[in-house]
Parts: C-alpha cells; structure tokens; sequence
C-alpha cells in the first residue's frame, strides 16, 4: 500500500502521517499514485495508509492529469462540468476535521457552487468554492457546510482571485454553540473571519464515501487544479495546524 510505506521523508522534512487521525491524503505530485487513463486520471491512490483511494471509472469524468505545473508539481484538473473521483465508504464520521487543500480556482463552472470535496451526495461535510456571482469573478469565495447545505457553518467574505494558486485550511472542533467559533478557516496561513452565525446542527457522514470534484450527481462540479489534499479526522492543535501549512507552503512555493 503506498500510503503504509516506511520511512516516508519530504523534501520539506515533515511527514503528515507523523500528526495522528490523517485520514485521506492526495498528493497530485507523488505520480506513483496516479493510474492514467491516457492524460486522464482514474485513480488517485490515498498516501494516509487508509486505503482510501479515489477513482472514476467513467471516461468522460475523469480529471486530467497536469505535469510540471505549480512550482513545478504535478497536478489534477477538474473541468467544472462532470470530473470527480470518489473513494470507497468509511466508517469514521469525522465529528471533528481539519482539512488542507492546495487548489487554484480557474473560473466559474455548471452552477457556481464548487464541491471542492464532500463526504456525502450533496454538501453533508463538504468544503465548497462559491463562483456564482458571476460579476465578481475572476474572484470567489469558500463555504463549509456541515448539514443542510443551504446553512453555510463557515462562510468568508474574502475575495480569493482566480489568478493564483492558494492552499486552504478548514477546521472544525466539534461544538456546535457557535459558528464563528466552532468552524474556522484559514488562507495561505493567515486566519480568515467565519460570518456565519448561530448554533450548529450536524448530520451523520459515517460509512459514506469522500467525493473530491463534484457531488453524486454532477451539478456542482469543481472547475480547479488540485495539488495537495489532507483531511484529518480531528480538530488539529495551532502547532500541528502550522506545520502541516509549512510543510505545503514549501513544497508548492507560497
């Protein structure tokens, strides 16, 4: 299993299976866990030791797959339309994450809500790019919804521009008096303001799959380039926060 190799060292010196609960990691520049489908991507193998790995068996659906890109890395292209890569269900129902994501937004897509990932086959623990005000674009913003995806439990007004790349981080500490509190968000290692307001109330996500691009029925496709993806299935402490971010910001050149 490639994600249960010894002795794993980064060129940054920093191991993310060294921060307990990582429970799925991406990595589009490790091209020993692509298989391509000609330049088309239909497996993402998980580098957690999980087994999580992310497949499309659809043609059509599968994301390219982007050589030499950021800071020279490989990456995977989603195409806003119907690309996704979904893996097997799990049991862990992630009650508390922490989520790391090194994308670049090319544009608005099918409908302008963009399933950066998701944990069910709608918006139930699910991290979404908000293109759809189209007069703001070439900008957006970041959702997170925990349950019903018409309540935003993170929402930034931030405006991130489609003309660079970011990496983003998510985390959730499982409390469910405040929104502001509970789900914050950070940019390119800099905390960002939730206005999202009241109380939360979360769904269940256990022995659901982890959907990277889209949703199950492919309206809210992901029109982005992904680097790097980490979830793990805890509220992270600020030290492990800014090392997983360090480690990020150097390999893909921030």
């Amino acid at each position: 299993m490639i994600g249960a190799r010894v002795g794993f060292f980064s060129p940054q010196g920093f191991d993310p299976k060294s921060i307990s609960n990582l429970s799925v990691w991406f990595d589009a520049s490790d091209a020993s866990t692509i298989t391509l489908n000609g330049s088309a991507v239909s497996q993402w193998n998980d580098k957690s030791g999980n087994g999580l790995h992310a497949s499309q068996s659809t043609a059509n659906n599968q994301p390219a797959y982007v050589t030499n890109d950021r800071n020279g890395l490989a990456t995977v292209s989603f195409d806003g339309t119907n690309d996704s890569l979904v893996t097997s269900s799990f049991a862990n129902g992630w009650t508390t994450f922490t989520s790391f994501v090194v994308m670049r937004i090319l544009g608005n897509a099918n409908i302008g809500l963009q399933i950066v990932w998701t944990r069910s086959t709608d918006r139930q623990r699910a991290i979404v790019a908000d293109t759809s005000n189209t007069a703001a674009l070439p900008a957006y913003t970041m959702r997170g919804h925990l349950n019903s995806p018409a309540v935003n439990d993170f929402l930034c007004t931030n405006a991130y521009s489609t003309a660079n790349w970011k990496y983003i981080t998510n985390r959730y500490d499982g409390t469910t008096s405040s929104r502001s509190a509970a789900f914050t968000g950070r940019l390119n290692g800099a905390a960002v303001t939730n206005t999202a307001t009241g109380a939360i109330t979360t769904s269940s996500v256990a022995n659901t799959v982890f959907r990277i691009g889209n949703r199950s029925d492919g309206t809210r496709g992901m029109n982005a380039k992904v680097g790097e993806m980490l979830v793990y299935a805890a509220s992270l402490s600020s030290a492990d926060v800014s090392s997983v971010e360090s480690y990020l910001a150097k390999k893909w050149g921030f």
